[in-house]
């Protein structure tokens, strides 16, 4: 699965919000941090709006070279979700990790893959799918960096 389309710098309440995508029909606002976060009156913003907004930190690979940014936005950057949809609770901030920390998937491990996604399929998912997948409701307490209830 893929964010499809994805558009960036779009204005959404006022504010330009630096990636917007759509997954399964419900529109994804992804924010990159890199010198500073996302502030409280754009949070606030989305979540008047019943937006999901996720926030990936590049600030520890902001001299990295494009294949490692790349990796990075993919797979090791820290995320954190600033407001979910549908009234949902935020899950808690994770600890501060260092970068190249212990690998997303490993951490993944533990939860068992639903029984309709294939083996091959669930082995081609990225992270923030495995997540969705495991737990779409956000009531599961998910051990991977970023996405703790």
């Amino acid at each position: 699965m893929q964010l499809a389309p994805v558009r960036t710098e779009e204005r959404i309440a006022g504010f330009r919000a630096d990636l917007v995508g759509s997954l399964k029909g419900h529109e994804l606002i992804i924010e990159v941090k890199v010198t500073h976060g996302c502030p409280a009156n754009k949070i606030r913003a989305y979540r008047d709006l019943n937006m999901s907004v996720l926030e990936i930190d590049l600030a520890p690979f902001r001299y990295a070279t494009a294949d490692d940014l790349r990796e990075a936005v993919l797979k090791r950057a820290t995320r954190y979700w600033l407001c979910l949809s549908g009234g949902r609770d935020v899950p808690r901030q994770p600890a501060p990790t260092k970068p190249g920390g212990i690998d997303q998937q490993r951490k993944l491990s533990g939860f068992a893959r639903p029984k309709n996604i294939s083996q091959r399929e669930w082995a081609e998912m990225s992270t923030l799918e495995k997540v969705t997948a495991v737990d779409p409701d956000g009531r599961l307490t998910i051990k991977s960096r970023g996405y703790r209830s």
